[in-house]
């Protein structure tokens, strides 16, 4: 293979793979714990952009650089990679797979005439006899068991008589007579449920969250956040003096949630409820974002501020007459005063120098000008208002979606789901906007039969209060994180705890000085997952009696971030449930980050808190466990693997033997990846792997291209871990590639309900280095059959029931028919197992899976 080696031009900086430049679009956050992601994609306007090579050919441009030159941004950890030579290598086009020539695949010799590239199916019947399967009858929407560990448990699952949806049983527990204020009344409970910035029985009880410039130290008392901000106007109290948070703010600061606008009387300052307003009362006027990096380097003044030599916009370019906070938007001013077009360089000229990010989850536009609905639980299923988060349900309505009904609300409430037009009046559920439809659900008729039939398992979702999940989305701010049932409890065969635990470690965790859990110091943050856990899971049994029937081992827990339940508490694990990424099995274990932040070894004492040792709470079991536990798979937009026949792409030609593009590891602690990211990197330069095999493994600037087609063309594709889980086993087989796992005693996704063997390879770690030999002694005939096998179950690995995959994935459907047409792609015999799908099979998806799973653990 010809190839010409890469650097990178040497007038412009090299881009350093921190999971947030050309690897965004491979799940940054799931691998690189961020270095507050909000501030990064502004400083890039900051710097020139790099050169490009134009070539579809193997084709490089600069000159050779080696990692050293990068390790000086990271000198405070070796990683022993420093002096390896890397490049820039474009791959050339794809190559639309073509048909066999004597019109016959190799697939079809190779399975014989029966086997017809179908999964094999069982009947999907509505009542539980065999005698229909053994007839072999045949319904419209077959139900698959291929590959399946436990046959018998996937057929009663497919075959078990539905049964009817019950009405949902109402309550009316009366809260406080004062109301709930800012909050809601849960008549299931008769508690008040209040947002950020409430709390008290009637969350009349201000509950702050102020802007600040430090965090917390010992000396400082416990239980008052720190403040940086006039306690009338929420403006900084001294911009030159030195400090920073990310919530340091160089405006009005709402410290209900520690969220930063323009402020001073600019044009569009922030301007909040006037007196005397109701409790969570709208702001008079939104204003424009002042989020990081907006941190003006000068003080009103002229004099140096706060310390932070990377902020180069100075007080005038925010609040002088063309600032930021000042200016009109461009689209606004296009015509001068005879009405005619502005020139387009007095356009450019009306722009403001800076540029805040607008990424409130209730804005949008270039200047944070168009209003939107912003984020929440089912969007409040058409019974509340959604307020960054939490839902503000209507009268007679509650829960943390509005989807339950008080007694004492009466009529038939099917098609009657309402929400606030812009005018302020009402508006039914069939006059909603066709975007929220998808996820609101009309609740349950009231005392009238119930035609819905449904399968088990029956799952209830309990309402946590807001502490535990919708107030976290409040305290997000940056409105792309943290996104992401039967109505009877008695009935219920299983119970999810919803606690948003990946929500508080980033991005709410080290914003501002609040919230904690418990000691007041934003790491380590494993700390206060272990504990926030522990304070839910001992409300429930305080406020319900279900976790007490059965121990909690009816309880799920979902526990997304990397290093799954390593630090989950014992009393918790040992008899719930746990869905995780991350299947690691050893007892002994150890945190295997490269974050230390995120390293749950760690200690922390504070006077004032629990003299114990936080590490005891998760002492004593392993961070994953067969059969009690499930390793589930991410979750992944349609986007993310828009190059798989499984939305209709045309199969390429598999021309990489086995392929990775990723974090490396070069500027990471030691014990990042155990070593393997590293060791698999190094050996591939040191040995010319890609040179002598097609091996390509590198970080995101070394491969350019679109990370979905360099798979979707890969015969192997590496699954290894990162600071815990890592999404490439999901990635390779989205798309196809046989997944290569290397990882020692940690269990893949849904590796003990599938027969992994027959489409997956595990490497042993001591035998990285045979990783060539090992490939390609795998023979052409043995690689069909694993390919075939994979695609029985591939589909199984993604969560397509999400309303943003319904809408989403119709026009991929689409512009992969047209893409197919452009490439000239040929039509691939009926047995060739990466044929274009016309439709995903969704019964058969992720969330099918597990349902099927937790299915078989009914008692």
């Amino acid at each position: 293979m010809l190839y010409i080696v890469a650097g990178h031009d040497s007038t412009h900086p090299p881009q350093y793979d921190c999971g947030h430049g050309e690897d965004v679009d491979e799940q940054p956050m799931l691998e690189l714990p961020p270095a507050h992601h909000w501030y990064y994609p502004f400083m890039q306007l900051q710097l020139p952009q790099r050169g490009r090579a134009t070539s579809h050919a193997y084709h490089a441009h600069g000159d050779r650089h080696t990692s050293k030159r990068l390790h000086t941004m990271f000198p405070w950890q070796k990683t022993g990679l420093e002096d390896l030579v890397t490049d820039k290598f474009h791959l050339p086009d794809p190559v639309p797979l073509k048909p066999p020539s004597n019109g016959s695949s190799s697939l079809w010799k190779l399975f014989g005439s029966s086997w017809t590239g179908q999964p094999t199916v069982i009947p999907a019947l509505s009542t539980n006899d065999e005698a229909h399967m053994q007839k072999g009858q045949k319904r419209k929407h077959p139900y698959s068991c291929s590959l399946q560990l436990n046959i018998s448990a996937c057929l009663a699952y497919a075959t078990q008589a539905l049964e009817p949806m019950k009405s949902k049983p109402q309550e009316s527990k009366p809260c406080p007579s004062e109301g709930c204020g800012a909050g809601n009344c849960h008549h299931g409970l008769g508690l008040c449920m209040c947002p950020a910035g409430w709390t008290g029985p009637t969350c009349a009880q201000e509950l702050k969250r102020p802007c600040a410039h430090r965090g917390h130290y010992h000396s400082d008392p416990l239980g008052m956040p720190i403040s940086h901000i006039h306690a009338v106007t929420k403006h900084d109290l001294n911009w030159s003096v030195p400090g920073w948070t990310a919530s340091r703010c160089a405006g009005y600061c709402d410290d209900t949630i520690a969220m930063c606008y323009c402020g001073y009387g600019s044009k569009f300052a922030h301007v909040p409820a006037p007196d005397g307003a109701p409790l969570g009362a709208l702001p008079m006027h939104m204003g424009r974002s002042m989020l990081d990096p907006c941190k003006p380097s000068t003080d009103a003044s002229g004099h140096p501020a706060i310390g932070r030599e990377s902020y180069p916009m100075k007080w005038k370019d925010y609040y002088g007459p063309l600032g930021w906070c000042n200016e009109d938007p461009v689209e606004l001013k296009a015509q001068d005063g005879q009405g005619t077009q502005a020139p387009q360089q007095q356009q450019q000229q009306q722009k403001p120098k800076a540029r805040c990010p607008c990424l409130l989850d209730n804005m949008a536009g270039e200047f944070c000008e168009h209003p939107k609905e912003s984020y929440c639980p089912a969007q409040c299923t058409g019974h509340g208002r959604c307020l960054l988060g939490f839902c503000k349900c209507h009268d007679g309505w509650y829960g943390t979606d509005c989807s339950s009904k008080a007694a004492a609300v009466a009529g038939d409430v099917d098609n009657q789901a309402q929400t606030s037009s812009p005018s302020g009046e009402e508006q039914s559920l069939p006059e909603l906007p066709a975007w929220i439809r998808p996820v609101i659900r009309p609740s349950v008729r009231v005392g009238a039969a119930v035609r819905t039939m449904r399968r088990r398992p029956f799952i209830y979702v309990y309402d946590l209060p807001p502490d535990y999940n919708s107030r976290l989305l409040q305290y997000r701010i940056v409105h792309s994180q943290c996104t992401w049932r039967t109505l009877d409890p008695e009935e219920a065969d299983f119970f999810y705890v919803p606690v948003y635990i990946a929500c508080l470690m980033y991005p709410v965790l080290g914003w501002a000085d609040y919230p904690f859990y418990y000691a007041p110091s934003p790491t380590p943050r494993p700390m206060h997952v272990t504990n926030i856990l522990l304070e839910a899971k001992r409300w429930l049994q305080n406020h319900m009696p279900w976790w007490d029937r059965r121990g909690g081992r009816d309880h799920i827990w979902l526990m997304p971030h990397d290093e799954g339940a390593c630090y989950m508490p014992t009393e918790i694990y040992n008899t719930s449930i746990v869905l995780t990424h991350w299947g690691r099995l050893d007892l002994d274990h150890q945190s295997g980050t490269g974050y230390n932040p995120d390293n749950y070894n760690i200690p922390i004492f504070w006077p004032g808190f629990k003299d114990n040792d936080w590490r005891d709470l998760y002492k004593g079991h392993a961070c994953f466990t067969p059969g009690k536990d499930l390793v589930i798979p991410l979750f992944k937009p349609p986007g993310r693997f828009r190059w798989s026949p499984l939305l209709g792409a045309a199969p390429l030609e598999r021309d990489i033997l086995l392929y990775f593009r990723g974090d490396v590891g070069l500027h990471r602690a030691l014990q990042y990846s155990r070593g393997i990211r590293q060791t698999f990197y190094r050996m591939a330069h040191q040995q010319s792997w890609r040179l002598k095999y097609k091996i390509f493994i590198g970080s995101g600037p070394e491969y350019p291209g679109d990370y979905s087609q360099h798979l979707a063309r890969s015969k192997f594709c590496l699954a290894v871990p990162g600071d815990g889980y890592s999404a490439r086993y999901v990635d390779a087989i989205l798309h196809g590639c046989i997944p290569v796992v290397v990882m020692d005693n940690v269990t893949e996704v849904f590796e003990t309900l599938l027969d992994w063997r027959q489409y997956a390879i595990r490497i042993k770690q001591s035998d990285i280095e045979k990783t060539p030999q090992i490939l390609i002694s795998i023979t052409e005939k043995q690689l069909k059959v694993m390919q075939g096998n994979l695609a029985k179950i591939w589909h199984r690995f993604a969560w397509v029931h999400s309303p943003l995959h319904l809408s989403q994935m119709p026009e991929h459907f689409a512009d992969n028919a047209a893409q197919n047409e452009r490439m000239h792609a040929q039509e691939l015999p009926q047995d060739n197992p990466f044929r274009p799908r016309a439709v995903y099979p969704f019964r058969e998806d992720a969330f099918s899976t597990l349902i099927q799973w937790l299915h078989s653990k009914i008692k």
